[in-house]
């Protein structure tokens, strides 16, 4: 009977011995894992982070060409405006000013 109390007591004990060595290798296969998914996780937002700035800098550099684009045509309006304004000034001055006489005399 002894006997089969320490069969059962090392069996029990192998058991156990077991089922911890089993929970060690779950946990160490659970935490690589977890290392593996955290370093994906880390590569794609370093990725998604290179490829928003660069969207915003191919955004920015769209926009400042934009910008040059509308100051070269303002600057060419302005232009067109002074030389319309010049080929009239002469004439609308030398009306004004005859009216402005004329009215006087």
């Amino acid at each position: 009977m002894e006997e089969i109390i320490k069969e059962i007591v090392k069996i029990d004990s192998n058991a156990m011995e077991n089922k911890k060595q089993q929970e060690n290798r779950i946990n160490e296969r659970k935490a690589y894992y977890e290392a593996q998914i955290a370093a994906y996780e880390k590569e794609r937002i370093e990725d998604a982070k290179e490829k928003a700035e660069k969207a915003y800098q191919d955004i920015i550099a769209a926009a400042n060409e934009q910008y040059k684009f509308e100051e070269e045509r303002a600057k060419k309006q302005v232009l067109l405006i002074e030389n319309k304004y010049l080929q009239v000034e002469g004439p609308l001055l030398d009306t004004v000013f005859e009216q402005l006489f004329t009215m006087e005399a």
